[in-house]
């Protein structure tokens, strides 16, 4: 059983995937303050961190990066980064309104930093603790 911290609610919830055996994470990356993109890379190490986790409890899981600034040189910088730190790459990149057709079906945990908020009808949100 895999159990994570609700953002909304401050209680641990159970993750229960939509679809028996595949997990779809959503890493939801605010935009960049000052040029720091440290809480994007926070919330993708956890989304990582989530994958790893999933696959010892043998659900194949499916992240994707959710950001509106999707230039190139932004997207250039989080792969250098993801590189750099070990972080296995999301499955796709996508708009957040775009996040569910990316990842071919219903975002199972939605994982935001600070300042970013997911439409509740898109399923539990996680935030990093700092």
């Amino acid at each position: 059983m895999l159990r994570l911290l609700e953002a909304s609610t401050g209680s641990y919830t159970e993750v229960r995937p939509a679809r028996p055996g595949l997990l779809r994470v959503c890493a939801h990356a605010a935009e960049a303050v000052n040029g720091s993109d440290i809480t994007g890379l926070r919330v993708l190490l956890t989304a990582d961190v989530l994958a790893r986790a999933g696959e010892l409890g043998d659900l194949q899981v499916l992240t994707v990066l959710a950001c509106a600034d999707q230039s190139s040189a932004r997207v250039a910088a989080f792969e250098r980064a993801i590189d750099a730190l070990g972080i296995r790459p999301p499955a796709a990149l996508a708009a957040s309104r775009d996040a569910q057709a990316a990842a071919g079906g219903p975002i199972d945990v939605h994982l935001t930093g600070h300042g970013v908020t997911v439409d509740s009808g898109q399923g539990g949100a996680c935030r990093p603790r700092r």
